[in-house]
C-alpha cells in the first residue's frame, strides 16, 4: 500500500530586515510591523548598508524593507546584493526622493517588489508588507503542493 505524502509544514514566522539610518524610524518600522501584522514576524534592523550586508549574509530573510538614502551605499545597491543572494526575497524600497530615475534604476537594478515614499502613513507600510508577505507565502504553498504531487506521481510511476 502506498504510503502518503507528508502534510505541509506548518508555516514559520516571516523574517523581515528593516535597514535605515535612522535609528528613530527603524526602530518604529520594527514597532508598527510587530505589532500591526496579522501573523507573528521576526523582525531585525540595520543602521547601515554594512550590517545589513552582513545579515543577508547569515539569515535568508522573507522581505527587505530599506531606505534608499544610505551611508555609502544606496538602497538600490543594497536591494540588488539582496536580490542576488536570495532571488525570493521580497524587496521594498522607501524613499523621500521619488522620481523617476530613482524608480527606474530600483526596478532595472534590484527589482524591487514596491516602493514607499516618505513620509508615510503605517497603514500603507503594513498593508504592502502584509501583502508581498502573503503573496510569497502563497507562491511557496503552491510549490509544495506541486512537489507533493510530482512525488506522488513519482511513486505511482515506479510501483507500475
Amino acid at each position: 500500500m502506498p504510503t502518503a505524502p507528508p502534510p505541509p509544514a506548518p508555516p514559520r514566522p516571516a523574517s523581515i530586515l528593516v535597514v535605515d539610518d535612522e535609528p528613530d524610524v527603524a526602530e518604529s518600522l520594527r514597532g508598527l510591523l510587530e505589532s500591526s501584522l496579522p501573523e507573528p514576524a521576526t523582525i531585525r534592523v540595520a543602521g547601515s548598508a554594512e550590517a545589513a550586508s552582513k545579515a543577508l549574509k547569515e539569515t535568508q530573510f522573507d522581505l527587505v524593507l530599506c531606505d534608499y538614502k544610505l551611508p555609502g551605499r544606496t538602497g538600490v545597491e543594497l536591494l540588488r546584493e539582496a536580490r542576488e543572494q536570495a532571488p525570493q526575497t521580497r524587496r521594498v524600497l522607501i524613499t523621500a526622493y521619488a522620481d523617476l530615475e530613482v524608480a527606474v534604476g530600483a526596478i532595472n537594478e534590484a527589482a524591487v517588489d514596491n516602493f514607499i515614499e516618505k513620509p508615510f502613513e503605517p497603514e500603507q507600510v503594513v498593508g504592502k508588507v502584509h501583502d508581498l508577505l502573503e503573496e510569497k507565502r502563497a507562491r511557496e504553498l503552491r510549490e509544495q503542493a506541486f512537489n507533493r504531487a510530482l512525488e506522488a506521481l513519482r511513486r505511482r510511476v515506479d510501483q507500475a
